[in-house]
């Protein structure tokens, strides 16, 4: 079990490189404040990645 500081640390050195240091900032003030998201919000805990990351061109056009 970690503290909430070693999540944070954990979670900066797993998206290091992948996700861009303004997204890692906006995720972790969304994450820190979940108890004041409202339903309509949630979206906001969701990650983009950088570009370049993830290759799109072979992926189908929906999940289905």
């Amino acid at each position: 079990p970690f503290a909430r500081q070693q999540y944070i640390n954990k979670f900066r050195t797993l998206a290091a490189g992948l996700v861009a240091e303004e997204e890692i900032e906006r995720f972790l003030a969304a994450a820190e404040s979940l108890p004041d998201l409202g339903p309509g919000e949630l979206d906001q805990l969701n990650i983009t990645a950088a570009p370049g990351v993830i290759d799109l061109s072979n992926a189908p056009a929906g999940l289905f």
